[in-house]
């Protein structure tokens, strides 16, 4: 039955407001220092409806006919890139049966080449966009009310919050079309992922998480049916998490938690022949301190590969940073719009970063990741890695230098139980096979069989989670 969409997004908004939408800004402003130091595009309360308006008015488009969405069995949903790359194995493998699948993506991100067919991006219609115009003038004065204590709220991050009332009726509008049986997303954080899954447990579709990246405490609690976490690192700071949730939200208790391992694509597990040292800078660092560390290791001979994240290639620090690394014969810059993870790691034998999840990938592909802190950090060593023997440490330039020696002669390498931690698959004859592990549990799921061997059936069934050896998958 479909719904009465304007009692529904009410109901549900009332279920998980603005704030637990969008969650990070929402509920976590003040924890995470990329958030404390955001620079919006436009700032006031005024400006950020004129904002909020200009996104949705330029994501509209007309579409003739109506129910053009074929129905499907498994409804991928990716908002970034970084987290279809974590879908990608997956849906490359369940393409592979007779089953039906839709992939949509936010934005047209880049070309999906075999899978052209059977992704959509997410554009409103004009009735999605007056729909919201009703629902924005009734919720207005309770965001307002709201966000009354934290005034960033309404001048930095209005759009965002608002944002969030039309996602849920374009995904009222495209789950009654699709009709899936799995609505399938790889992060559980963002506005237009919490949106999609807070529907789809509204109507009873069977929700799939699959972790995309690193994970911190200040993320909110699983509230999936089933849920495809990296290793017991994860799951450890997932625990964490359990009271990071709306006290009027339904919650689901997960059927399964499976330790899947790394599900993107990141490279061969298998030691580099390049020298070459890279340096992945993250939104957090300071790039003047990033410029500084790339001269001082050119200085010293090392071929460095510097990878911006994409969000940052645009800002006036970085192209500056860009200017000047083309004028150092050592320094290249690898640019992550267009070059993926695994082909940087395969110029590289060592990376240098800050907090970001991007040393564990490394260390998955044999390149040794060194933790270095770009500028003053609130929260030192924020993943863990360090603390875990993922990572080694460098506190300055000259340590650095010591690390990538000792890497180089083979004295210092990767700690493979520390990797395997993270990453329950490392190591093991699935390691590079995740996304066809998920696939395979989903297409037992969809065929209504168990994913766990009967010997472990009882053990499972008190923790609801599922390790490599009690699966029933080959």
């Amino acid at each position: 039955m479909k719904m009465k969409w304007y009692q529904d997004v009410l109901s549900l908004l009332l279920e998980e407001d603005e704030l637990w939408l969008s969650y990070l800004p929402g509920k976590k402003l003040h924890d995470l220092k990329s958030l404390s130091s955001f620079k919006p595009k436009v700032r006031g309360t005024v400006l950020q409806v004129i904002y909020l308006l200009f996104l949705i008015l330029r994501r509209i488009r007309i579409r003739l006919g109506r129910g053009n969405h074929a129905k499907c069995e498994y409804f991928f949903f990716a908002s970034s890139l970084n987290q279809f790359s974590a879908l990608k194995g997956s849906i490359k493998e369940i393409t592979k049966t007779n089953a039906s699948i839709k992939i949509m993506v936010s934005r047209p991100f880049s070309s999906f080449g075999e899978f052209d067919a059977i992704t959509d991006v997410v554009y409103f219609s004009p009735l999605d966009f007056l729909k919201f115009s009703f629902v924005f003038v009734i919720r207005f004065l309770y965001v307002m009310r709201a966000t009354k204590k934290n005034k960033r709220l309404r001048t930095d991050f209005l759009s965002s919050l608002c944002m969030s009332q039309i996602y849920l009726i374009y995904f009222g509008k495209i789950l009654d079309e699709l009709d899936p049986s799995f609505v399938i997303v790889s992060n559980d954080h963002s506005v237009s992922n919490r949106a999609l899954l807070l529907v789809a447990r509204r109507k009873k579709i069977a929700t799939v998480y699959m972790q995309h990246a690193s994970v911190s405490r200040f993320f909110p609690a699983l509230n999936m049916d089933y849920v495809f976490l990296d290793g017991e690192s994860a799951l450890e700071i997932y625990r964490e998490c359990e009271s990071n949730i709306s006290p009027k939200a339904r919650k689901t208790t997960a059927s399964a938690i499976v330790l899947s391992g790394q599900k993107k694509e990141v490279g061969s597990d298998c030691l580099n022949s390049k020298m070459a040292v890279g340096v992945a800078v993250n939104i957090v660092d300071d790039v003047a301190e990033v410029r500084n560390l790339v001269c001082l290791l050119a200085a010293q001979d090392f071929q460095v590969v510097v990878r911006f994240h994409p969000r940052m290639l645009m800002e006036k620090s970085t192209i500056e940073a860009v200017k000047c690394f083309s004028n150092l014969e050592k320094v290249s810059v690898s640019d992550s719009r267009k070059s993926s993870v695994k082909e940087y790691f395969q110029t590289l034998s060592v990376l240098v970063a800050g907090n970001s999840s991007i040393h564990l990938e490394a260390a998955l592909a044999s390149v040794v990741p060194i933790y270095y802190e770009f500028g003053i950090v609130e929260n030192s060593d924020y993943y863990g890695y360090v603390r875990n023997n993922v990572s080694h440490k460098a506190a300055s330039p000259q340590e650095i230098y010591y690390i990538v020696a000792h890497v180089l002669d083979g004295r210092k390498g990767i700690d493979a139980e520390a990797v395997r931690h993270y990453s329950a698959t490392y190591h093991t004859s699935w390691q590079g096979r995740e996304g066809e592990l998920v696939a395979k549990c989903l297409r037992r799921l969809s065929s209504g069989l168990g994913l766990v061997e009967a010997n472990h059936l009882s053990s499972v069934c008190q923790k609801n989670v599922v390790r490599l050896n009690e699966l029933v998958v080959s």
